[in-house]
């Protein structure tokens, strides 16, 4: 299956998606935003008041920052694409920790593939397939079984 709804950003500097709620879950998605920009723009963005996500097989193409970008606690990130983005394909931020990234694929992230950062703790990234780095700076999670293609 597809991607059931794709949206754009018009390249103002809002996110494509913003997830700011408990517990919300996005499924079967698309996400744009022209990279190189200058906009900064995410093709998603958790806030820290956006605990217990879920993101699950949505597609990001192309985005001015990062694919996926959290601030957010306790959030699985499952099954998704992200193609281009102008940073990270994935980031968790320093608030944001204890998410699964399990069965990803990355595909000509400019920085990298993911970043866990300094205080982003307790996290699993498994099973994911992608070009560039999986930077873990948390020093408290668990990277494993990924392949670099």
């Amino acid at each position: 299956r597809g991607p059931g709804v794709v949206i754009t950003s018009d390249g103002t500097g809002d996110d494509s998606i913003d997830i700011t709620a408990l517990g919300a879950t996005v499924k079967y998605c698309g996400t744009y935003s022209a990279q190189s920009g200058g906009t900064s723009i995410n093709g998603f963005n958790i806030t820290s008041g956006g605990d217990e996500y879920r993101l699950m097989f949505n597609i990001v193409l192309s985005s001015d920052n990062h694919g996926i970008k959290s601030d957010a606690n306790r959030g699985y990130i499952f099954g998704n694409t992200v193609i281009d983005a102008d940073d990270r394909g994935i980031s968790i931020e320093s608030g944001g920790g204890e998410t699964r990234i399990l069965g990803n694929l990355g595909i000509s992230n400019d920085v990298g593939f993911v970043l866990l950062n300094t205080t982003a703790e307790n996290n699993v990234v498994t099973n994911n397939m992608h070009e560039g780095s999986i930077e873990d700076n948390s020093g408290t999670s668990t990277v494993s079984n990924n392949e670099t293609y």
